[in-house]
């Protein structure tokens, strides 16, 4: 028998047709203020952000609460599937990421934090997958055991992603002239509930 260890949780869904609508309302009533530039220190071909100096935190500052409430559902079925139970937590940085014709996303990861999320705003669903690298680094020069080495999820409107922050990643180049939009996140846990007796399994 073979069992596959070390697996990483990468969560996605899309929201109903109701939630979709009105995120996006609230969206575009709420963000259409905003002006994007880039960091200087990066590859000029990244894409653009509403605070290149991720200083902010958009979803509080603009009180985008029912971003915020779709964001809460998903982090409870992430964390129940993964743990077993909810935790409280905290946004701690969001922005606003804009991308178009042959604008990329370099390789990084938002080790800083417990879990990174996405949220697709505008997107034609061909203008850059989302790529996450294997964390099992040996795989690189493996001649044998090299499949799903990176994995893609193909963007779409009103979908979320979450994963562990630490997991590398990267998106495809925009090769199209649409306007990719997304609103990226960094959420991290309260740890003063984390070892909570009540909520751990008896051995």
């Amino acid at each position: 028998m073979i069992e596959y260890y070390f697996p990483t949780p990468v969560y996605k869904t899309v929201a109903n047709q109701m939630m979709f609508s009105t995120i996006q309302r609230e969206i575009e009533k709420n963000c259409s203020d905003l002006t994007f530039s880039k960091r200087e220190e990066w590859v000029a071909n990244n894409h653009k952000l509403s605070d290149p100096t991720f200083s902010s935190n958009l979803i509080i500052e603009k009180d985008l609460k029912v971003l915020q409430n779709f964001i809460k559902k998903c982090v409870k079925e992430y964390l129940l599937e993964t743990i077993g139970y909810e935790l409280p937590y905290n946004i701690m940085q969001s922005w606003m990421t804009k991308t178009v014709n042959g604008e990329i996303t370099t390789l990084h990861n938002h080790g800083m934090f417990d879990i990174a999320g996405v949220y697709y705003y505008k997107t034609n669903g061909q203008d850059g997958a989302i790529k996450f690298l294997n964390p099992n680094t040996g795989l690189a020069a493996s001649q044998t055991f090299i499949k799903d080495y990176m994995r893609g999820i193909i963007p779409k409107e009103g979908q979320l992603i979450l994963f562990p922050a630490w997991l590398n990643h990267t998106v495809e180049m925009n090769t199209t002239d649409n306007e990719r939009m997304s609103l990226a996140f960094n959420i991290n846990i309260d740890r003063s509930e984390l070892y909570d007796n009540s909520k751990t399994k008896a051995g």
